[in-house]
């Protein structure tokens, strides 16, 4: 009669540890909006900086297709029909061209401060997001232990009260605030790294640009040194991410792992302190397999598993391999789509501006060839117009090239989201045959080493 009593119970403790509702993690609302701002901020000066530096690379473009026109007129300077009062169309094309060269070129330069300060405004909220981060992971962790350890409290009562027996622990041991932020500080160096291979190839990108429209080998020269300096920053810096990636994982493996001795040690202990039954493995133990002969000792009850146990742990861990490799490729060329776009619309932004600065000298000398007569301004509208049509190709091509890009990267886009599903698909049915399959030789082996037929077998 007494073991049907105690079935019963035991058959609604399940029930009862739930009939309580733990109540959901609330997060510090502060810390969060803390790192919120800082994120928005970051991303918005940086947005900014690289409009600032586009547009300043796009208005220098312009200035230096103007400035060549206006050398070009300068050139012909006296070969024109000047006499009988006539002034020397040569020169005033020249010197309208210059104007326009002039006032791009004061664009370009106003963009520069716009690009610094976002640059500084970045930098500030960059750190300001590297400090908040620590506070939101520690806020994170100490809203979840609360919720948890108020739901534990709840249903440990209300087990205590339906069968009379002291349930649970004092307080909820867990540690993994430690192991949330023991990387932060590689991360942070890694971020900085980042930052500064990106602008190394930004600069790099842009001295090529140079060597390549330069007009003499000397030149190039120069510029093309200039650009293998910044690709060895730019090497370097990626160098030092790879690198530091170890040492992140080292950093959070340790922590983790110190975070659950320490978490499971503080458990033990208060089991300990509530049941009177010594618990986990005593100093003398070095590893499982001691500990697990001591705990027979002391009990009665042999522990442990034979060294015939299945594991299948290295088909969980390989099943997705093929898929994840495609998945990689494919992420690879989505991200090399995205580089040659972006490549190809600086370009044509450069394009378009110079067309528009060309257009405008070629509109000018073309209405005063219509005003005055003069046979030479139709040559230096010419001119003009052979940079209107040159950079009207460039920024044609470029423009066909970012749409092809852009098309080809929307559509290794979808490829790798749709490859994701597949690959989390495998993993948990790798997850469920490996886990059915340890746990009922784990349950054959408790049932031969206890004499007591377990569940599953």
């Amino acid at each position: 009669m007494k073991k049907t009593i105690l079935a019963a119970a035991l058959a609604v403790l399940p029930l009862l540890a739930f009939s309580q509702t733990a109540p959901a993690p609330v997060p510090d609302p502060t810390a969060q909006q803390a790192l919120s701002t800082a994120a928005k901020q970051n991303s918005t000066s940086a947005y900014n900086a690289g409009v600032a530096y586009d547009d300043q690379q796009a208005y220098q473009a312009a200035a230096n297709t103007a400035q060549d026109i206006s050398n070009q007129d300068a050139a012909s300077v006296g070969s024109g029909y000047s006499g009988m009062g006539y002034s020397d169309a040569w020169q005033q094309a020249s010197d309208q061209a210059q104007s326009v060269a002039n006032d791009n070129q004061t664009q370009a330069d106003n963009q520069i401060p716009v690009q610094l300060q976002s640059q500084a405004s970045q930098n500030t909220a960059y750190s300001a997001e590297v400090a908040a981060a620590p506070a939101v992971a520690q806020s994170n962790s100490d809203a979840a232990q609360s919720s948890a350890a108020s739901g534990s409290a709840q249903s440990n009562s209300s087990i205590a009260e339906s069968t009379g027996v002291p349930q649970g622990q004092p307080t909820v041991t867990n540690n993994t605030g430690e192991y949330l932020i023991a990387g932060a500080a590689t991360q942070a160096a890694m971020n900085g790294m980042t930052s500064t291979g990106f602008t190394a190839n930004k600069t790099a990108y842009q001295d090529a640009q140079n060597a390549a429209s330069c007009g003499s080998p000397y030149c190039a020269a120069g510029w093309m040194a200039a650009n293998a300096v910044e690709q060895n920053i730019a090497n370097g810096a990626y160098a030092g991410n790879v690198a530091a990636a170890p040492v992140l994982g080292a950093a959070l493996n340790t922590a983790a792992a110190a975070s659950a001795l320490s978490s499971a040690a503080g458990t033990l202990q208060q089991i300990q302190s509530m049941t009177g039954v010594q618990q986990g493995q005593t100093a003398g133990s070095t590893n499982t397999q001691q500990a697990l002969t001591q705990t027979t000792a002391k009990t009665g009850v042999q522990q442990g598993q034979s060294a015939t146990m299945a594991n299948t742990d290295t088909s969980y861990t390989s099943a997705a391999d093929a898929q994840q490799a495609t998945l990689n490729a494919t992420s690879q060329k989505n991200q090399n789509d995205a580089v040659t776009a972006a490549q190809a619309g600086i370009a044509g932004l450069n394009a378009e501006y110079s067309r528009n600065a060309a257009n405008q000298i070629a509109s000018y000398d073309n209405s005063q060839a219509q005003s005055t007569g003069d046979p030479t301004w139709t040559q230096s509208a010419g001119i003009a117009q052979q940079q209107v049509e040159q950079q009207a190709s460039i920024y044609g091509t470029q423009q066909a090239i970012q749409i092809s890009e852009t098309n080809d990267g929307n559509s290794t886009y979808s490829a790798a989201t749709a490859a994701a599903p597949a690959i989390g698909n495998t993993f948990n049915a790798a997850a469920s045959t490996t886990a059915t399959t340890d746990a009922s030789s784990t349950l054959h082996q408790i049932g031969a080493a206890t004499g007591v037929p377990q569940n599953g077998q």
